[in-house]
């Protein structure tokens, strides 16, 4: 059975405790030696003041693994916040118990590589003051579905006053190597930084960079559907019984 952190260090606080107690005694042993040679007087601790004394030690010794945690982590106000955006939806595969433990989860890891994790919601995004200008630009929400709407919103809800920009993260990414020190100082002077190939999983930013991508977001959905308003019906799918057959000697391969 593998031993915790807290019992490995009282084991070493035992182990450490008999030997200063061995070391202290012997210290004893010389100093009472040494007076004696010269006449002079000496103070000899009885075995009950040495007890007393290897209790203190060992009592520092187990505070002080405490103490360490406590100034590894850093007080509330120096943590940079860290965001990710959740509203619950149907149809993503994930029940509302696991998404709750990946969201306890994810909130627990950043916090202890040093951030102030925080979950962001629909309410968010409605606080933004031009939240309905928004969500006008999705001229039609059903062509996407809750679980795409809520992956735009999250960019408005970024941007919105009360949270200002800063990093956000998917709830299922986590902090595997150490970057706090850009936490405090957004990288590329505030612009946009998404720190993946494909998916914006981890990004950086200034609120107006959010807010501008998710204009951008908006608008780009308002010219599709234009488009394929435009467009006329496709074609009904070619019988493939009567198409001619390719001669084998043909040159097309």
């Amino acid at each position: 059975m593998t031993m915790t952190n807290n019992a490995q260090r009282r084991r070493l606080a035992t182990i450490v405790g008999s030997v200063l107690l061995l070391l202290i005694s012997a210290v004893h042993v010389l100093r009472n030696t040494a007076n004696h040679s010269d006449g002079s007087s000496a103070t000899i601790h009885t075995r009950e003041e040495q007890q007393q004394e290897l209790l203190r030690h060992g009592r520092r010794l187990q505070e002080e693994p405490e103490q360490q945690q406590q100034q590894q982590q850093a007080p509330q106000e120096d943590r940079p916040p860290i965001y990710t955006y959740y509203h619950r939806v149907e149809g993503t595969g994930m029940t509302e118990q696991s998404d709750d433990a990946l969201l306890s989860e994810w909130k627990r890891s950043w916090y202890n590589a040093g951030w102030e994790p925080k979950v962001l919601t629909l309410e968010d995004a409605r606080q933004h003051p031009n939240y309905q200008t928004m969500m006008d630009l999705i001229t039609d929400p059903a062509l996407l579905g809750d679980y795409e709407l809520m992956c735009y919103l999250r960019w408005v809800a970024m941007s919105a006053p009360h949270i200002n920009g800063g990093w956000m993260a998917d709830y299922d990414t986590f902090p595997l190597n150490p970057f706090l020190r850009h936490g405090r100082q957004l990288p590329e002077n505030g612009a946009l930084v998404v720190y993946g190939q494909n998916v914006p999983a981890l990004v950086s930013g200034r609120a107006s960079e959010y807010f501008r991508l998710a204009q951008r977001i908006g608008e780009s959905f308002q010219r599709h559907v234009a488009a394929a308003k435009q467009q006329p019906p496709p074609p009904p799918p070619q019988n493939l019984e009567s198409q001619e057959e390719i001669p084998k000697n043909s040159d097309n391969h």
